[in-house]
Order: C-alpha cells, then sequence, then structure tokens
C-alpha cells in the first residue's frame, strides 16, 4: 500500500526537485502491527510528501 500511495501522488515532489536541481532518496517505514486502511497510508503519505517539498523548497531559498 505504501509504495502504490507514493508512486501515485510522488509527481509534485519531482517536479519539485527537478525545478530546484536537486536529488532526494526517500523511503517510508511503517512500523505498525496492524494493517492500516488505504485511506489512512495515502494521508500519511500526502502528508509526508507534502513536508518533504517544503524542506526542499526552504533548502533551495536559503541556498540562493
Amino acid at each position: 500500500m505504501i509504495k502504490e500511495s507514493y508512486r501515485v501522488q510522488k509527481q509534485p515532489l519531482f517536479n519539485l526537485l527537478n525545478e530546484k536541481s536537486k536529488q532526494l532518496a526517500v523511503f517510508f517505514i511503517y512500523t505498525g502491527k496492524e494493517l492500516p486502511q488505504h485511506t489512512d497510508v495515502n494521508e500519511k503519505i500526502n502528508a509526508g510528501i507534502k513536508r518533504l517539498m517544503k524542506i526542499v523548497d526552504e533548502a533551495a531559498t536559503s541556498n540562493s
């Protein structure tokens, strides 16, 4: 579920990295004991991608 959710939602992050001429290695680790709902996985991956985008944007802005 994590892999598919990231695959579907990654394009805005890839676009930003390309625009800023940056590279990033990303991985997600699930540590729960129960199988999560698909909607919960999508929400968390989306939040993670948005957070990464903010960090990339801030880092690129401070290096300019």
